[in-house]
């Protein structure tokens, strides 16, 4: 996600889901039929070409909150909209983001109300 950051994108769609007893981000093989075809196409096929590999939720967080911290981050906007489904596991994602992104996190609370005449 960083050289998406460095080439400009500010809006992200997260499909997150819980996988292998963990918060996951993922791009193609999730959900509930992950398992099937992660054991019967990644395993006899793809495993010995690639390494089969999903990122932490806590990772992408963790990667955000390193870019918001560089000088060519200041003033800027990042929108992050989550898909996926990590029912029951809402606690973790919202705890990776107070953990490692609260200081960056516009809610609203912090929303500015102005009155017009």
């Amino acid at each position: 996600m960083t050289d998406l950051l460095q080439l400009g994108v500010r809006g992200f769609e997260l499909d997150v889901y819980y996988q292998f007893r963990e918060v996951r981000m993922c791009h193609t093989i999730c959900g509930p039929w992950s398992r099937f075809i992660f054991f019967f196409f990644f395993f006899f096929f793809f495993f010995f070409f690639f390494k089969f590999k999903t990122s932490l939720h806590v990772d992408g967080i963790k990667e955000f909150r390193d870019w918001m911290l560089t000088p060519k981050a200041k003033g800027e906007i990042i929108r992050i909209q989550y898909g996926g489904d990590f029912s029951g596991k809402e606690e973790d994602v919202i705890n990776d983001i107070e953990t490692y992104l609260s200081e960056f996190v516009f809610t609203q609370e912090d929303k500015v109300i102005i009155i017009f005449p």
